[in-house]
C-alpha cells in the first residue's frame, strides 16, 4: 500500500505551511528539488539534485541545520551529527558523541582524512601512530609525517636564497636551515 501525490507527473509545486512559515516544506514540480523554509530550491548545476534548508534570520540567531541521528532521535540524541550554517556564513560540522569522529572519504568508503574526537587531524591514515604512513597533526600542535620508501617531508623555496626552516623557542629564532647558491647551511644567517 502507498499514497502517491501527483501520480500523473503534472508540473505543479507542492507546499506545506506551518503556523509561522508559508514554506515549511516545498517540492519544486519541474525539478523535484526540495526546500525547507523557502520556495526556491535553486541549483547551480542543471544536473544537481537539491535539498535547500533556509533560515531568513540575519540577527545572529539564524541557523540552517541538517541533523542526522541513529537510535535516539530526540533533542538529547547522543548518536548523531549536525551540519549547520549560521547567518554569518560559518559552517559547522560535528558529531554529538564525545567519541565521535568526522571522516572524509572518496570512492565510497576509502578514508582520506579524519578529525578524531580529541581534535587530531589525520590525512591518509586512520590512527595517529608514528609508524602508520600519512600525515597527522595533534591538538597540541605536534605534526608527524610518515612515508614508506620515499621522503616524508619536502620543503621547497621557489625563489631567491634564504631560510627554508626556522627553528624557534618562545617565538625567538634559535636556528635555521638556509640555502644560498645551491649550498644548504644550518645557522648560516642570523
Amino acid at each position: 500500500n502507498e499514497i502517491v501525490l501527483n501520480d500523473s507527473s503534472i508540473d505543479s509545486d507542492f507546499r506545506v505551511e506551518s503556523d509561522d512559515d508559508a514554506n515549511a516544506f516545498f517540492v519544486e514540480g519541474d525539478t523535484g528539488n526540495v526546500a525547507i523554509g523557502t520556495n526556491d530550491p535553486t541549483v547551480q548545476d542543471a544536473g544537481m539534485r537539491m535539498l535547500h534548508i533556509h533560515n531568513s534570520a540575519t540577527d545572529g540567531t539564524g541557523r540552517s541545520s541538517l541533523k542526522l541521528t541513529n537510535g535516539d532521535s530526540t533533542l538529547a540524541a547522543s548518536r548523531g551529527a549536525i551540519i549547520t550554517l549560521d547567518d554569518a556564513a560559518q559552517l559547522t560540522i560535528g558529531a554529538f558523541e564525545s567519541a565521535g569522529k568526522t571522516i572524509f572519504t572518496t570512492g565510497g568508503t576509502t578514508t582520506r582524512a579524519t578529525i578524531e574526537a580529541d581534535g587530531n587531524f589525520l590525512v591518509g591514515k586512520t590512527s595517529n601512530s608514528h609508524s602508520a604512513a600519512g600525515f597527522g597533526v595533534t591538538q597540541a600542535g605536534q605534526g608527524n609525517f610518515v612515508a614508506d620508501g620515499t621522503s616524508p617531508l619536502i620543503l621547497n623555496r621557489l625563489t631567491s636564497d634564504g631560510s627554508i626552516v626556522s627553528i624557534r623557542h618562545a617565538n625567538t629564532e634559535e636556528g635555521n636551515i638556509t640555502t644560498s647558491g645551491g649550498t644548504v647551511s644550518y645557522n648560516a644567517f642570523s
